[in-house]
């Protein structure tokens, strides 16, 4: 397979990601409203984070330089997939700002989100800070 071929079916596998949240989203907020769907949806967002940041916790709370350099390298498609913007590496922290999400997924004849409210609200790519 070919690295166009593979970047494609990444970036596919994302879209696919984001089509899937958004049809479990869809099909909870019609059997439980918007507002639970959206609150069980977060819950289970941040838990999957928490999962993925474990690989991370090696570096805290002293290493923030690490922290920074393991989390850009973690990054699919060497950061091209989300554009990270490093906006602050010290002793207190680490701020990075994603300029593309691509879970943003859009219908194309539409050219509306699918992502429902709870994900822009988490992860909007002009506000999304991370770590």
């Amino acid at each position: 397979m070919s690295e166009h071929d593979l970047r494609d079916a990444l970036y596919g596998s994302f879209k696919n990601r984001a089509m899937m949240y958004y049809y479990i989203f869809d099909e909870m907020r019609k059997e439980i409203g918007e507002e639970k769907a959206a609150e069980i949806m977060k819950r289970a967002i941040y838990k999957r984070g928490l999962e993925i940041g474990k690989q991370f916790a090696r570096y805290a709370p002293s290493d923030m330089n690490g922290i920074k350099e393991a989390f850009l390298a973690f990054i699919p498609d060497e950061g091209k997939m989300f554009e990270p913007e490093l906006l602050r590496c010290d002793s207190e922290g680490v701020d990075i700002k994603f300029h593309r999400c691509p879970l943003r997924y859009r219908k194309a004849r539409e050219r509306e989100c699918l992502l429902p409210p709870f994900w822009t609200a988490l992860y909007h790519p002009t506000s999304w800070y991370i770590l």
